[in-house]
């Protein structure tokens, strides 16, 4: 890929502060996006080394690129950013800049159904949420669905008992990179975190997840 570790610990930085600026113009590097796709690019090369080069990045990455491998668009309506497949388990991953009430409105529904959809369909998965900020109501509502019923409203006899949903801030990921912590590591790590005891999502997540 075009970036190293440091270059994306760097990056990520710059998405952390909205300095937009010093993103578009990082290395010369010619972005042919806007800023959030960017973020969904830069988080799908971090996942890529965190999974130790697993597979074709231009596979999981659902976006269109250039020649350059450089992204052009994020993804379309309807599907997740990122789709990571795996032996036994996929990962959906979701990203966004969006804060506050607008976090709540934007994403909540949008990641329990692209996920919900996803296991429906009989594909063992589960989600990754990154942004910057995480809002204490959304981390309530991912966390609700471990303990909540999804259903294909058009047969309601097809449901799925438990939605996996990992919220991660920016500044998380930035930590498993400088760590150099890999998928292996990681994968038990959130499994142990889906099942913890904690059932209210903000204190879960400030106290457990972080």
């Amino acid at each position: 890929t075009h970036f190293s570790t440091n270059s994306l610990l760097e990056l990520f930085s710059h998405i952390e502060n909205r300095e937009d600026d010093e993103i578009l113009k990082y290395q010369n590097i010619n972005w042919d996006a806007n800023i959030p796709t960017i973020f969904e690019y830069l988080t799908g090369i971090a996942w890529y080394l965190i999974t130790n080069k697993q597979g074709d990045i231009t596979d999981f990455l659902n976006m269109s690129l250039d020649s350059n491998l450089l992204p052009l668009r994020f993804a379309g309506g309807g599907q997740s950013d990122i789709v990571c497949k795996y032996f036994d388990e996929d990962i959906l991953i979701e990203v966004t800049l969006s804060n506050d009430d607008n976090q709540r409105r934007m994403e909540l529904e949008p990641v329990s159904r692209h996920l919900g959809r996803y296991r429906l369909a009989g594909k063992n998965a589960y989600a990754i949420f990154v942004a910057p900020y995480l809002d204490p109501n959304v981390l309530v509502g991912f966390r609700s669905y471990k303990y909540l019923n999804y259903y294909d409203r058009r047969d309601t006899s097809n449901f799925i008992s438990g939605l996996k949903i990992i919220p991660l801030m920016v500044q998380d990921i930035k930590f498993i990179l400088e760590n150099n912590l890999k998928y292996e590591q990681l994968k038990s790590c959130f499994e142990d975190l889906y099942q913890d005891d904690e059932t209210d999502g903000f204190q879960w997540y400030s106290n457990t997840v972080n």
